[in-house]
């Protein structure tokens, strides 16, 4: 059985390789507060068979002093996921030199204080819907969708990127305008941690069923 192998320290990047596969990027930790999305995906990195058959790229703890520290920011005070316009951050043009930009979904992790259920966000480059309404309705199976972000809504539980996002550009705005379908996955914060990992969870085998035809 091919395993996730270790291919990078800066930033911890973790792969299996399968030419012809299905592409799956998975992401968490940008934000070193979020503790959820670097749980779930380091216990999935140790889980033999859950990406069969699928070439996977896993990075999951992005800002390794933020969640040492329980920071948002990294050592250098930078908000790294406002950094890939202008990329003014080390970790960052690492981090990027390490895409591909030929995923079939790319998701993102992230937790929100101020939610009361998961959501999405929609880069305004990506208008593959038919992904997004199958993720929040998987997810929605686990965790209710968020009420507290109506203005902002496209429907119940996806949420449209804001301009300031959209200018200095978060992961998922870079990548989605790089042509890959990438999208944030917000769950809050103050929800019980089982709760977050088997959202995040039910969340990435949705993606996986899409990319998978299933």
């Amino acid at each position: 059985m091919v395993m996730l192998k270790l291919v990078s320290t800066y930033p911890r990047c973790y792969r299996q390789v399968f030419p012809g596969a299905p592409k799956l990027y998975l992401s968490s930790g940008i934000h070193g507060d979020e503790r959820s999305g670097p749980i779930t995906l380091m216990k999935l990195i140790n889980e033999p068979g859950m990406f069969t058959g699928l070439d996977v790229t896993i990075l999951p703890t992005l800002n390794p002093y933020g969640l040492e520290h329980n920071q948002r920011e990294n050592e250098n005070g930078m908000d790294r996921n406002r950094d890939f316009a202008d990329q003014r951050d080390p970790m960052t043009r690492a981090h990027v030199a390490l895409m591909t930009m030929d995923y079939d979904i790319a998701l993102c992790f992230h937790e929100a204080t101020t939610a009361d259920g998961v959501y999405t966000y929609k880069p305004g480059a990506n208008k593959n819907f038919r992904v997004l309404n199958r993720m929040v309705n998987a997810m929605s199976e686990v965790m209710p969708l968020d009420t507290r972000h109506k203005d902002l809504e496209i429907r119940p539980g996806i949420m449209k990127d804001i301009e300031y996002k959209e200018v200095h550009q978060t992961e998922a705005i870079y990548m989605a305008n790089h042509g890959v379908d990438a999208f944030t996955i917000e769950v809050p914060t103050n929800a019980p941690m089982d709760l977050r990992e088997k959202t995040i969870r039910r969340g990435i085998l949705e993606a996986i069923a899409i990319i998978s035809n299933k």
